[in-house]
């Protein structure tokens, strides 16, 4: 979610709104402080979501593809997108960046 310069606190404090089927449990972790932050949630139906709140300026960088579903088209673009080789620098060596994932989705 790309959140308006200047708009990351109010977006931080609200960071529980779209949990509107619940949670049976849910934790935090600011990446940039005041610029972004992750928060994750395991619903009654035991589905994990994962929701990246991120400022234009906090160096964030979208991954393709990636889609607007709401709000100002333009504000996305201001995350650039990564490219996989510019992951490889800070990635761990032991996992292949095109490796398949272990985890399952619905």
């Amino acid at each position: 979610m790309c959140v308006r310069d200047g708009r990351f606190a109010e977006a931080w404090q609200r960071r529980t709104v779209l949990q509107v089927t619940g949670a049976m449990v849910w934790w935090d972790g600011q990446l940039v402080p005041h610029q972004a932050g992750a928060h994750k949630w395991v619903t009654e139906d035991l589905v994990l979501v994962e929701r990246l709140l991120a400022a234009p300026g906090s160096g964030v960088r979208l991954a393709s593809p990636s889609r607007v579903v709401a709000g100002e088209p333009g504000l996305a673009d201001r995350l650039t997108a990564a490219h996989l080789s510019s992951v490889a620098s800070w990635a761990p060596a032991s996992t292949p960046l095109n490796a398949p994932t272990t985890s399952s989705r619905r």
